[in-house]
């Protein structure tokens, strides 16, 4: 019964060797998927990739996102765009088709997910953004568990994420 569903560009390491094929071949699968959800009634969103992958730049993103239907929308990953410093820029590319967003931190060279406000990423500067792009939509709060009690845990990530 699910409208939206979310998929990657791409978990092939980028090579320069390949790189503007690959894309490519994303763009392609990205449309056929695109058209199957369309059929489903439920909406087509991409999610920004880790720097390291195929896709994980904001040019790289933007180039796969542009042929695109306009329907097409995007899934932000908070932590995959910080951890490459693409933040602004790839904000800047695709504000508009922001459907979704995914909330996590880092410590600045992994994907930890780790709860907001326990890593590196400038929460503020991540708040204030979305609001000027007019995001108004969820954000889901995507963690890794460490071993423990889960509720210890959960109680204490979604505050420190409210503060």
């Amino acid at each position: 019964g699910g409208s939206k569903v979310v998929v990657h560009v791409s978990d092939a390491p980028r090579t320069s060797h390949d790189l503007d094929e690959r894309l490519a071949r994303a763009a392609d699968s990205l449309r056929l998927l695109a058209r199957a959800c369309a059929h489903m009634d439920a909406q087509l969103l991409v999610e920004t990739p880790c720097p390291a992958v195929v896709g994980g730049l904001a040019d790289e993103f933007a180039s796969v996102m542009r042929p695109l239907d306009a329907t097409v929308g995007v899934c932000l990953d908070i932590g995959h765009v910080t951890l490459g410093g693409q933040w602004d820029d790839l904000l800047g590319a695709v504000a508009d088709r922001v459907r979704h967003v995914h909330a996590h931190d880092h410590h600045g060279s992994a994907d930890d997910h780790l709860p907001p406000g326990d890593g590196r990423v400038d929460w503020q500067h991540v708040r204030s953004s979305l609001a000027a792009a007019g995001y108004q939509g969820w954000v889901v709060i995507e963690l890794s568990r460490p071993a423990g009690p889960l509720v210890e845990f959960m109680s204490g990530a979604l505050r420190r994420t409210r503060a």
